[in-house]
């Protein structure tokens, strides 16, 4: 089973390091992730995605993150720290085998495992809509789109 996979860039140790921090303190250590970095292209209303292919050929898990969060990150003081944990939990959902075939795999499982999360760490707020830095940054993003098709 894949979940598609969009090119994700070479790996970022900034991301690395940040991801290694949430998955020991989080899950424990225990998750796998075979590459972390930022997409070579992506939707301009994704943040972030999980991904990973498990197949007769190939076992590989990936966490990608929109390159604007890289801009948004240093300039805009963002902070990724809920996106990360977000896409974490899908990960920990596929190799525990507790995938949610509804809400785009943000169900029950996913729920149960951000309560967690925001019980431990009550300053995180993880859903499975955008959080409010998330949604201004879309908002952002999709202002700064509609300039550049407008010539402005």
């Amino acid at each position: 089973m894949a979940r598609k996979r969009n090119e994700i860039r070479c790996e970022n140790a900034d991301l690395r390091m940040a991801v290694e921090k949430l998955n020991k303190t989080y899950f424990g250590g225990k998750l796998r992730i075979d590459t972390v970095g930022y997409f070579e292209e992506i939707s301009m209303t994704t943040i972030g995605q999980a991904q990973w292919n498990h197949s007769l050929y190939e076992d590989w898990y990936g966490l990608g993150i929109n390159p604007i969060l890289k801009f948004a990150a240093k300039k805009l003081n963002f902070d990724l720290t809920e996106t990360l944990l977000h896409e974490l939990i899908h990960i920990w959902q596929y190799q525990n085998d507790k995938l949610d075939n509804d809400r785009e795999g943000h169900g029950k499982w996913f729920n149960t495992k951000a309560m967690q999360i925001m019980e431990k760490s009550p300053k995180y707020q993880i859903s499975r809509y955008a959080t409010k830095a998330e949604a201004k940054l879309l908002l952002l993003l999709k202002k700064i789109r509609t300039d550049k098709m407008m010539g402005m």
